[in-house]
């Protein structure tokens, strides 16, 4: 539209006036392919394992030495060998008694012996211990598809037509297409869906990671989750979100598309650029099917 000052209408600057304008746009007929082969499914992980420090110590005991032992001793006995004391005499025996001597600490002593013992000083600890494993499967191929509300999105600071908090909701459904996969190999089904952006701020101000969604979900060939976000910063159209989705044996599925955020300032349809300045500022996504 353009205000045509020529004829001005009383009590205006002017009205109104419809301009067309021809464009040569660039038709892309570039498009994705599904192309199948074998890739290594890396599922490799820490592990804890026993850590074993029993060993031996050297252990120095006191012990009491009993120095007790046998001695010969020789005493006198009588052999009455006749009816009178006068014929008998005296004759000596030699025998063996115990003597024992560990009684009195001058006939003993305390000696220092060394002996090995087996000290157990074995402990349970967590290591993390590379286990390397993994097999070869088919790749995962599917659809993405991503339905986003607002189609141009704003930071929270700006208000919705309600006066409130302006905000982004997302709803993402996938398929996966399982009519390639090996003999014997398992249908892949998706277990874990993450969605974050990268905000990158204007003014060089860097890039504003804002997570939305991170959470296992129940296996299926098909489903779809729902998820809302609002944003601090206003972003480029550089700004991307990325969307990743996990299968149950490790496999991965990622699509991304530009998505910017309009702040206060950021916002220009009017900037004569030759170009549709609408979906430049703004984004202008509302419903995308993705392949992976």
């Amino acid at each position: 539209w353009g205000i045509n000052r020529q004829y001005p209408v009383v009590g205006s600057a002017g009205h109104a006036t419809l301009k067309k304008y021809e464009y040569y746009t660039w038709v892309d007929t570039s498009h994705w392919e599904t192309r199948y082969d074998s890739r290594w499914i890396d599922t490799s992980h820490w592990k804890n394992r026993y850590i074993d420090t029993s060993h031996y110590e050297m252990k120095t005991k006191t012990y009491w030495v009993d120095t007790s032992h046998w001695e010969n001793k020789t005493r006198r006995i009588w052999v009455d060998k006749s009816y009178y004391v006068s014929s008998g005499y005296w004759e000596k025996r030699t025998g063996r008694h115990w003597v024992d001597t560990s009684y009195t600490v001058s006939q003993g002593y305390w000696e220092a012996y060394s002996s090995f013992e087996w000290i157990d000083k074995s402990y349970y600890a967590t290591e993390k211990i590379w286990i390397t494993s993994g097999y070869y499967a088919s790749p995962m191929h599917g659809q993405i598809i991503v339905e986003k509300t607002p189609e141009f999105v704003f930071t929270k600071w700006h208000k919705n037509p309600d006066d409130e908090e302006s905000f982004m909701e997302l709803k993402i459904t996938w398929k996966i297409d399982n009519s390639n996969i090996k003999e014997n190999e398992q249908i892949k089904k998706i277990s874990k869906v993450y969605i974050y952006e990268d905000v990158v701020r204007y003014g060089d101000n860097g890039i504003d990671k804002v997570e939305i969604f991170n959470e296992r979900v129940a296996p299926s060939v098909e489903g779809s989750v729902s998820a809302t976000a609002s944003f601090n910063y206003g972003g480029s159209e550089e700004s991307t979100l990325h969307i990743y989705v996990y299968s149950e044996n490790g496999e991965t599925g990622h699509v991304s598309f530009p998505n910017p955020i309009n702040g206060s300032m950021s916002v220009n349809l009017f900037e004569l650029t030759g170009e549709n300045n609408e979906y430049i500022w703004l984004g202008g996504i509302t419903n995308e099917t993705f392949e992976f």
